[in-house]
This record gives structure tokens, C-alpha cells and sequence, in this order.
């Protein structure tokens, strides 16, 4: 394996030459890193850009004025402003999390209660989409949390269940305690992903679109992997092709 250096030569008054070597692979792993991360970010933004573009132009040509399709235009406009706002969220999320800026206060938290506040807010959808949402927590179940953090974390991965679980599948949201964590699960009866993919789904932007069947920002489970590691826990995902996914992540019992 070789290692990218810099060199500079430098003549000495008595003679000869000094010759500084400097390794400069931890440069450039960094350079590649912003110009893939600008890259991602250029390509998240031009989808939903060109989908409004076109849908204003249709509108501006006459279809505003057309009944039969000006609400479901303007519906899809909307929609495509929400991933938009949600591409914006996740990128300050992350960038005050990757930096320090996001410090966790932890205190005994009721798994019950925060999950009870994630399933009153997907129920809409989850009615709208034709899935059933399935909550099994005990009251009383605590583990030492911040809860405003842990309650983005399962927003994030019931958000990513609900996306890829098609109409009449099942979202379930369970936790048990084992030993001294509580182990926190999401599963779906969606597509699954492929072995080979378990293992990058928490890297930043990395996404199994053909795998999955759907699109997104590829930043929620890289936010949700930071939030748990900050508690001292772990997260991963369990899943085989056809069979729906699980991702589960553990907690320090409260």
C-alpha cells in the first residue's frame, strides 16, 4: 500500500539538501470526502428542484385553471417542498451532531410515553397509506436517555419502515430489557436489503434504492447512528430479502 506524500527540498547554506516529506493521505481522504458530500448534496436537490420546475411550468401553462388536475399538481408540489425541508433539517442535524453541537441530556426517560408520541403522529399516515402501526411497550419502561434525541431516532427509522412497507404491511415498534440496556426494535414487511448492504445502510447518503424501491436523502440512519453511539449504545439492522426489515438499537437502562 502506498502512501501519498509531499515533498519539499530546501538547500542548506553548508551545503547539500534537506528534503521534508509530509503524508498527505488524511488530505485527501478528507478532500474526496467534501467534493462525494457536495456531489450527494447536488444530486438530493436536483430531483425535487426539476419535479417543482416542472410542475409550475405545467401549471403556468394553463393547467392552474383545469380543475381535474391543478390540486393534485399543487399536492405534489408540496410534497416535494417537504423533502426538500427535510434534506435541509437532516443536513443541520448532522452537522451540529458530527461537530458537538447537539450535547445529550441524559435522564431516566419512559420508552413508553416517547413511543406513544412517535405512533400518534405517524397514524395519519400510517391510515393514509393503508399500513398497520403496532406498538408493544410496557409503561414504566426506562432507559437513560435524552429524550427529544432518542424521540428523532425513532421518528427517523419509523419514517424510513413507513417509506419502504407497501400498502396492507405492518409497521411494529417494541422494546425489552436485557440485562442492563433496553433494546429498542422497528420492523416493517417491506422488501428487505441485501446482506451485503447491513452493513452501510448508517453511512451518510449511502442508500439501497434498487434494493428497497424508494428514494430519500440517505442521512436519517447516519443521524440515528450518531444519536445512539452518543448514548453508548449500537444500532443495526436485521433483514433478509423479501422478509422486511428490523432495526434495533440499544440503550443504557434508565
Amino acid at each position: 500500500h502506498e502512501q501519498p506524500f509531499s515533498a519539499r527540498a530546501t538547500r542548506l547554506p553548508a551545503g547539500g539538501v534537506a528534503l521534508a516529506l509530509q503524508d498527505v493521505s488524511e488530505v485527501q481522504r478528507l478532500g474526496r470526502a467534501r467534493r462525494e458530500f457536495v456531489a450527494n448534496i447536488s444530486h438530493e436537490l436536483r430531483t425535487p428542484l426539476a419535479s417543482i420546475r416542472l410542475l409550475v411550468d405545467t401549471l403556468q401553462a394553463g393547467a392552474l385553471s383545469n380543475p381535474a388536475v391543478a390540486p393534485d399538481m399543487l399536492s405534489k408540489i408540496n410534497a416535494e417542498v417537504d423533502v426538500l425541508s427535510q434534506l435541509a433539517r437532516e443536513l443541520l442535524d448532522l452537522a451540529l451532531i458530527e461537530s458537538g453541537q447537539m450535547p445529550l441530556k441524559l435522564a431516566p426517560t419512559d420508552l413508553h410515553d416517547l413511543a406513544q408520541a412517535q405512533v400518534e403522529r405517524f397514524s395519519p399516515q400510517a391510515q393514509k397509506k393503508g399500513l398497520t402501526l403496532v406498538m408493544d411497550i410496557a409503561p414504566g419502561t426506562l432507559a437513560l436517555a435524552d429524550g427529544e434525541m432518542i424521540g428523532r431516532v425513532l421518528s427517523n427509522l419509523l419514517h424510513n419502515a413507513f417509506k419502504f412497507t407497501p400498502s396492507g404491511g405492518q409497521v411494529s415498534l417494541t422494546a425489552l430489557c436485557e440485562g442492563e440496556n433496553v433494546i429498542v426494535s422497528i420492523a416493517d414487511t417491506g422488501p428487505g436489503i441485501p446482506s451485503n448492504e447491513l452493513n452501510r445502510i448508517f453511512e451518510r447518503f449511502y442508500k439501497v434504492d434498487r434494493a428497497r424501491g424508494q428514494s430519500g436523502t440517505g442521512l436519517g440512519l447516519a443521524i440515528a447512528r450518531h444519536i445512539v453511539e452518543g448514548h453508548g449504545g449500537r444500532i443495526w439492522a436485521e433483514s433478509a430479502p423479501g422478509h422486511g426489515a428490523t432495526f434495533r438499537f440499544s440503550l443504557p437502562a434508565g
